[in-house]
Order: structure tokens, then C-alpha cells, then sequence
């Protein structure tokens, strides 16, 4: 399947003390371009663009690199990477530090699933697309810095990080896939940014402690919809701000399948109406 794939292993000695074991694995055919190393002392996985003149590269979860993803503490992501696909790093237990290049443009499903050790991501604004389940049961993960041009956040994609507090997603997002956020109970807060238009079923399920929403339309249009799916109570119960230019009509749509209403909910909204399913108290 690879041209000139090469897994060898190398001892350096200094003096007759202490052995250093390097590990790396060269890929250099028309669907993979990179190479990686693992140092065993650092553990750290470094992978780079094998050869620039070829072009840009995209990393797989090889056989190769499965050998170390229970070892791995910090992974160095070069330039010229420009796709990490599906199930790259998922499981990378000891995982705590990721580098990610200027230039990466998206990352695939199940690519950091389970990356129990991961506590804070800065994802580059080059990358416009986060596959399903891209950071599922990261239990510790804490902060998040999202892309300024990403459009879409499939499903799963932090479901049951249960120690993310805070997150800020970008004016670009249009689209949030099911259970995005599903299961973390650490979230505090959470803006909706402008282009929003639906937050689909059991986004933010067991949310529990989800206590302030901002939704905020900037541009002057007749009306400004916002649908609510089900599975969605925790998102109703917190506080919001709401807030649409004056010569804008905010419609609130909330679930059909909602019962019931905290006293205080939606306080801080300035939807002019509220779409309330018959069956609400």
C-alpha cells in the first residue's frame, strides 16, 4: 500500500550512560505525504511533510503510529500538514499538549476521541472543517479556541467533555450537529453566534450547569428565527440575552416536546415572540 515505507529504530548512546530510542516511520506515496518520530525519553510525536515538492500532507492513524498511543504526551504537528483524518490520535491517553500549524484545514472524525489527558486545544482559523466526534470524551478538556472561519461543527464533536466551562463560538459557525455538546456538565456558558438559525436535537443534553446564553444578531433583517429541538432543557432553563437590531422581528421557537418552563427562563431575551409548544406549563 506505501511506496518505500520505512519503520526503523534508532539507539544514540551518550557515553555509557543513558539510551535515547528515537522511532520513526517514513510515508511517501500518492496518498500520504509525511513522515513522524517518536522520542521515548520526551514522548513527544513530531510529524512533518516528508517532501515539500510533493506538496501539502495528511496524516492517517497508521499501524505504525498506533504503537505509541498510549505513550504519547505532546505531538508536534509541522507545516504543510494540511488534513489530520478520521481516528488519527483517538486514544492517545497520555496525550496533554497538541501544536497544530497555521495552513490545517480540517480535522476528521474521531480524530482526538478519547483523549482523556487533553485539557486545552488552540485550533488555527485555517481550518474550516471538525468531523463527528472530533474531541468525544475528552473528560478533561477545559478550554477550546475555535477557527474565526469555521462553518460547521458535526455531531459528538465535544460530547461529554464534562469539564469544558466555557466556550465561544464563531460568528462563522451556521450549523451545530446532534449532541454536540451532550453531556458537559461542566459548561457554564455559551454564545450562539448570528448565523445560527437551529439548535438541533440534544445539543446541549445534560448541560447541567449551563447558566447564561447569549444570542446576538448584528445585521438588520426583517426576522431573526431561532429553533430549539428537543433535548434541549438545560439551554432553556439558563439565563439569556437576546439581543436583535430594533428594526428586527426576533422569533424564539422553542421544542414541541417541552413541558415545562423555569419561572425565570428567557428573562433576559428581547425576542419580541416566543413560540411556546401547547403542552408547556
Amino acid at each position: 500500500m506505501y511506496n518505500n515505507a520505512l519503520l526503523r529504530a534508532k539507539w544514540l548512546c551518550d557515553g555509557d550512560t543513558e539510551a535515547d530510542y528515537l522511532f520513526s516511520t517514513e510515508y511517501n506515496s500518492s496518498t500520504y505525504n509525511f513522515s513522524f518520530s517518536f522520542d521515548v525519553d520526551t514522548r513527544v510525536l513530531t510529524i512533518e511533510v516528508l517532501d515539500p515538492e510533493k506538496g501539502s500532507g495528511t496524516i492517517s492513524r497508521l499501524t505504525s503510529m498506533r504503537l505509541f498511543s498510549g505513550l504519547v504526551q505532546t505531538l508536534v504537528i509541522g507545516e504543510g500538514i494540511t488534513d489530520i483524518r478520521s481516528g488519527a490520535f483517538e486514544n492517545c491517553i497520555e496525550l496533554t499538549s497538541v501544536s497544530l500549524p497555521e495552513g490545517l484545514e480540517s480535522i476528521g472524525q474521531r480524530a482526538f476521541l478519547a483523549c482523556t489527558a487533553l485539557e486545552s486545544i488552540e485550533i488555527p482559523d485555517s481550518v474550516t472543517s471538525i468531523g463527528d466526534g472530533a474531541f468525544h470524551q475528552c473528560i478533561h478538556l477545559k478550554t477550546v479556541r475555535l477557527p474565526a472561519g469555521l462553518t460547521a461543527l458535526g455531531e459528538h464533536t465535544f460530547a461529554y467533555c464534562a469539564e469544558l466551562e466555557d466556550i465561544v463560538l464563531p460568528d462563522s459557525l451556521t450549523e451545530l450537529g446532534i449532541e454536540v455538546f451532550t453531556g458537559c456538565t461542566g459548561l457554564r456558558s455559551v454564545n450562539l453566534p448570528a448565523g445560527l438559525t437551529e439548535i438541533p436535537g440534544y445539543c446541549f443534553y445534560d448541560c447541567t450547569s449551563l447558566t447564561s446564553v447569549r444570542y446576538t444578531r448584528t445585521q438588520s433583517w426583517r426576522e431573526a428565527h431561532l429553533s430549539i429541538a428537543a433535548g434541549n432543557n438545560a439551554l432553556l432553563a439558563a439565563d439569556w440575552t437576546y439581543q436583535t437590531p430594533a428594526d428586527c422581528t426576533a422569533i424564539l421557537r422553542l421544542p414541541d416536546s417541552l413541558l415545562e418552563l423555569r419561572s425565570n427562563a428567557l428573562t433576559g431575551t428581547d425576542a419580541q415572540i416566543i413560540i411556546i409548544p401547547s403542552g408547556c406549563q
